[in-house]
Protein backbone atom coordinates (compact mmCIF):
# COMPACT_ATOMS: atom_id res chain seq x y z
CA UNK A 1 0.00 0.00 0.00
CA UNK A 2 1.38 3.38 -0.99
CA UNK A 3 1.82 5.91 1.80
CA UNK A 4 1.51 9.64 1.10
CA UNK A 5 3.50 12.30 2.82
CA UNK A 6 3.22 15.96 2.11
CA UNK A 7 6.00 18.23 3.25
CA UNK A 8 5.65 22.00 2.86
CA UNK A 9 8.84 24.02 2.45
CA UNK A 10 8.15 27.17 4.42
CA UNK A 11 10.68 28.78 6.81
CA UNK A 12 13.95 29.31 4.99
CA UNK A 13 12.44 29.54 1.51
CA UNK A 14 9.84 32.13 2.48
CA UNK A 15 12.39 34.15 4.46
CA UNK A 16 14.85 34.05 1.58
CA UNK A 17 12.17 35.14 -0.89
CA UNK A 18 11.04 37.96 1.41
CA UNK A 19 14.61 39.11 1.96
CA UNK A 20 15.32 39.09 -1.78
CA UNK A 21 12.17 41.05 -2.56
CA UNK A 22 12.72 43.50 0.32
CA UNK A 23 16.12 44.44 -1.04
CA UNK A 24 14.74 45.39 -4.43
CA UNK A 25 13.20 48.71 -5.39
CA UNK A 26 10.82 46.85 -7.72
CA UNK A 27 9.65 43.33 -8.48
CA UNK A 28 12.35 40.81 -9.28
CA UNK A 29 11.96 38.93 -12.57
CA UNK A 30 13.87 36.03 -10.98
CA UNK A 31 11.53 35.41 -8.03
CA UNK A 32 11.24 31.68 -7.48
CA UNK A 33 9.25 30.58 -4.44
CA UNK A 34 9.63 27.22 -2.76
CA UNK A 35 7.21 24.66 -4.10
CA UNK A 36 5.16 22.48 -1.79
CA UNK A 37 6.96 19.17 -1.95
CA UNK A 38 4.62 16.28 -2.59
CA UNK A 39 6.58 13.17 -1.68
CA UNK A 40 5.34 10.00 -3.34
CA UNK A 41 7.23 6.94 -2.18
CA UNK A 42 8.97 5.24 -5.07
CA UNK A 43 8.59 8.26 -7.37
CA UNK A 44 11.27 10.06 -9.32
CA UNK A 45 11.31 13.80 -8.61
CA UNK A 46 12.52 16.73 -10.68
CA UNK A 47 12.41 20.45 -9.95
CA UNK A 48 12.74 23.37 -12.36
CA UNK A 49 12.35 27.16 -12.33
CA UNK A 50 9.41 28.65 -14.22
CA UNK A 51 9.08 31.82 -16.27
CA UNK A 52 5.99 33.00 -18.17
CA UNK A 53 6.76 30.87 -21.22
CA UNK A 54 7.31 27.68 -19.18
CA UNK A 55 4.02 28.10 -17.29
CA UNK A 56 2.08 28.97 -20.44
CA UNK A 57 3.53 26.14 -22.55
CA UNK A 58 0.99 23.57 -21.35
CA UNK A 59 -2.10 25.70 -21.94
CA UNK A 60 -4.55 25.28 -24.79
CA UNK A 61 -3.77 28.91 -25.76
CA UNK A 62 -0.30 29.74 -24.49
CA UNK A 63 -0.58 33.41 -25.44
CA UNK A 64 -3.83 33.78 -23.45
CA UNK A 65 -2.29 32.25 -20.31
CA UNK A 66 0.90 34.31 -20.73
CA UNK A 67 -1.19 37.49 -20.88
CA UNK A 68 -3.14 36.48 -17.75
CA UNK A 69 0.13 35.86 -15.89
CA UNK A 70 1.62 39.21 -16.93
CA UNK A 71 -1.61 41.09 -16.13
CA UNK A 72 -1.59 39.58 -12.61
CA UNK A 73 2.04 40.60 -11.99
CA UNK A 74 3.75 37.19 -12.30
CA UNK A 75 7.38 37.25 -11.11
CA UNK A 76 8.55 33.64 -11.45
CA UNK A 77 7.98 30.19 -10.05
CA UNK A 78 9.17 26.71 -9.26
CA UNK A 79 7.78 23.35 -10.37
CA UNK A 80 8.27 19.92 -8.84
CA UNK A 81 7.21 16.78 -10.69
CA UNK A 82 6.93 13.35 -9.06
CA UNK A 83 6.42 10.44 -11.47
CA UNK A 84 6.34 6.68 -11.57
CA UNK A 85 4.89 5.68 -8.22
CA UNK A 86 1.51 4.31 -9.27
CA UNK A 87 -1.44 4.47 -6.90
CA UNK A 88 -3.55 6.50 -6.67
CA UNK A 89 -1.45 9.03 -8.63
CA UNK A 90 1.30 8.12 -11.07
CA UNK A 91 2.22 11.76 -11.65
CA UNK A 92 1.90 14.86 -9.47
CA UNK A 93 3.07 18.28 -10.67
CA UNK A 94 3.13 21.07 -8.07
CA UNK A 95 3.87 24.68 -9.02
CA UNK A 96 4.46 27.66 -6.76
CA UNK A 97 3.99 30.89 -8.71
CA UNK A 98 5.07 34.24 -7.20
CA UNK A 99 3.19 37.48 -7.95
CA UNK A 100 3.93 41.12 -7.10
CA UNK A 101 0.98 41.38 -4.70
CA UNK A 102 -1.59 39.18 -2.95
CA UNK A 103 -4.25 40.83 -5.15
CA UNK A 104 -2.35 39.72 -8.25
CA UNK A 105 -2.16 36.15 -6.93
CA UNK A 106 -5.89 36.18 -6.18
CA UNK A 107 -6.60 37.61 -9.66
CA UNK A 108 -4.73 34.70 -11.22
CA UNK A 109 -6.65 32.14 -9.14
CA UNK A 110 -9.85 33.85 -10.33
CA UNK A 111 -8.59 33.53 -13.92
CA UNK A 112 -8.02 29.81 -13.32
CA UNK A 113 -11.54 29.48 -11.87
CA UNK A 114 -12.99 31.16 -14.98
CA UNK A 115 -10.76 29.55 -17.63
CA UNK A 116 -9.07 26.46 -16.17
CA UNK A 117 -11.61 23.98 -17.55
CA UNK A 118 -10.80 24.99 -21.12
CA UNK A 119 -7.26 26.42 -20.97
CA UNK A 120 -5.49 24.16 -18.44
CA UNK A 121 -7.43 20.90 -18.29
CA UNK A 122 -10.17 19.55 -20.55
CA UNK A 123 -12.62 19.06 -17.73
CA UNK A 124 -15.23 20.52 -15.48
CA UNK A 125 -15.15 22.19 -12.10
CA UNK A 126 -15.43 19.78 -9.18
CA UNK A 127 -15.96 20.28 -5.47
CA UNK A 128 -13.45 18.15 -3.59
CA UNK A 129 -14.80 16.84 -0.27
CA UNK A 130 -13.51 18.75 2.76
CA UNK A 131 -11.47 21.21 0.69
CA UNK A 132 -12.06 24.95 1.38
CA UNK A 133 -14.13 26.90 -1.15
CA UNK A 134 -11.20 29.15 -2.07
CA UNK A 135 -9.45 26.17 -3.68
CA UNK A 136 -10.35 25.98 -7.37
CA UNK A 137 -10.60 22.36 -8.58
CA UNK A 138 -11.19 20.64 -11.92
CA UNK A 139 -11.47 16.99 -12.99
CA UNK A 140 -10.92 15.39 -16.39
CA UNK A 141 -12.41 11.92 -16.79
CA UNK A 142 -11.47 9.47 -19.55
CA UNK A 143 -14.24 8.73 -22.02
CA UNK A 144 -15.09 5.89 -24.38
CA UNK A 145 -12.91 7.48 -27.05
CA UNK A 146 -9.76 7.13 -24.94
CA UNK A 147 -10.32 4.32 -22.41
CA UNK A 148 -6.61 4.03 -21.48
CA UNK A 149 -6.49 7.67 -20.42
CA UNK A 150 -6.23 8.31 -16.67
CA UNK A 151 -8.31 10.76 -14.62
CA UNK A 152 -6.60 14.11 -14.06
CA UNK A 153 -7.29 16.61 -11.26
CA UNK A 154 -6.13 20.21 -11.06
CA UNK A 155 -6.34 22.36 -7.92
CA UNK A 156 -5.19 25.94 -7.34
CA UNK A 157 -5.20 28.40 -4.46
CA UNK A 158 -3.33 31.47 -3.28
CA UNK A 159 -1.49 32.25 -0.07
CA UNK A 160 -0.30 35.83 0.02
CA UNK A 161 1.72 36.53 -3.14
CA UNK A 162 2.04 32.83 -4.05
CA UNK A 163 -0.35 30.71 -6.12
CA UNK A 164 -0.04 26.94 -5.73
CA UNK A 165 -1.22 24.82 -8.67
CA UNK A 166 -1.25 21.03 -8.30
CA UNK A 167 -2.01 18.61 -11.14
CA UNK A 168 -2.64 14.98 -10.15
CA UNK A 169 -2.91 12.10 -12.64
CA UNK A 170 -3.51 8.41 -12.03
CA UNK A 171 -5.66 5.48 -13.15
CA UNK A 172 -7.02 5.08 -9.62
CA UNK A 173 -7.40 8.81 -8.93
CA UNK A 174 -10.62 9.78 -7.17
CA UNK A 175 -12.17 12.93 -5.74
CA UNK A 176 -11.28 11.65 -2.26
CA UNK A 177 -7.61 11.00 -3.11
CA UNK A 178 -7.27 14.44 -4.72
CA UNK A 179 -8.97 16.05 -1.70
CA UNK A 180 -6.56 14.32 0.71
CA UNK A 181 -3.51 15.52 -1.23
CA UNK A 182 -4.81 19.11 -1.43
CA UNK A 183 -5.84 19.14 2.25
CA UNK A 184 -2.43 17.90 3.36
CA UNK A 185 -0.77 20.56 1.23
CA UNK A 186 -2.95 23.24 2.84
CA UNK A 187 -2.26 21.93 6.35
CA UNK A 188 1.46 21.93 5.62
CA UNK A 189 1.61 25.72 5.58
CA UNK A 190 0.43 26.71 2.13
Amino acid sequence: MQRWRVVALVGAVVLAMMAALAGCSGPSPLASPGVPVVVIEGATSTTRPLDVDAVAAGAASADVLAEALRDAGFLGGTERTDTGAGRPFSRVVAQALAFETPDGALAFVTWIRDNGGSELIAGGAVTLPGVPDEVVSFRHEPDACCPREAPVYLAAWSTGEVVVVVEMLGREATDGAAARLVTRSLEGGW
